[in-house]
């Protein structure tokens, strides 16, 4: 058999479900070479019938395997905690950014206001407002109002001890803890909570109170925010 009708032979049957237009050129250019060819002297070929046929097509064609990675999703977006920037805001600029909320500060209330932004991306992320009250209420509120429908705190757990109350707005979920003073019969009172509703998520990060009882956590999250409109 010679080379042409071995070539052949080899194409029609092992090429037949992996050949390509890039193939079929070069075995073209192969048969076309050995067609120019001029005659040589007689050699032995019988070292060519050994090598296995599935050795020999590695010279016709090479199938590499494709491995498909997903894309990520869009929508799935982490933000990392060192690229976080704070700076420094205002009440006028946070009730612009929750106009789906109303959030009633009182003249007696000292408020702190700072907006959270991620430094890659530029998003918005959330303000944090620091309320202090100095009256016939005691208390220190931190809480953090979410701009971002994406971010979600990595630093707020909610535990088995926490207890849920449900309003007809909103939803609260948290932890209260009260400690007794013997020496000046007050009591300290600390809260954490995460507050739900059809618009923002707000996080109780910090919540301190001096109170003769076991305070009025729940009934200054419902002055503080109104999310009935």
């Amino acid at each position: 058999m010679n080379i042409k009708k071995y070539l052949k032979k080899i194409a029609q049957e092992d090429l037949q479900n992996v050949e390509t237009e890039r193939d079929r050129e070069f075995l073209a250019s192969l048969k076309s070479s050995s067609a120019e060819e001029p005659k040589k002297k007689t050699r032995n070929y019988q070292w060519l019938w050994s090598i296995p046929a599935g050795v020999t097509l590695c010279t016709a064609a090479v199938v590499l395997p494709v491995v498909l990675v997903p894309a990520p999703d869009a929508g799935d977006v982490r933000y990392e905690e060192a690229n976080f920037i704070r700076v420094d805001s205002d009440v006028n600029e946070l009730l612009g950014a929750t106009k789906d909320i109303k959030i009633n500060f009182a003249a007696e209330q000292k408020v702190n206001v700072s907006r959270i932004y991620d430094s890659v991306s530029g998003d918005d992320l959330f303000y944090t407002v620091v309320v202090d009250v100095s009256g016939e209420l005691f208390y220190n509120l931190q809480t953090r109002i979410v701009v971002n429908e994406k971010y979600k705190p990595d630093d707020f757990d909610i535990e088995e001890s926490f207890e849920t109350v449900t309003y007809p707005d909103y939803s609260i979920t948290y932890k209260q803890e009260v400690l007794s003073d013997s020496e000046i019969w007050i009591n300290r009172v600390y809260c954490k909570a995460q507050i739900e509703n059809s618009k923002y998520d707000i996080y109780v990060m910090n919540y301190e109170e001096y109170s003769f009882e076991n305070g009025s956590f729940l009934t200054v999250i419902a002055d503080l925010f109104d999310f009935s409109i």
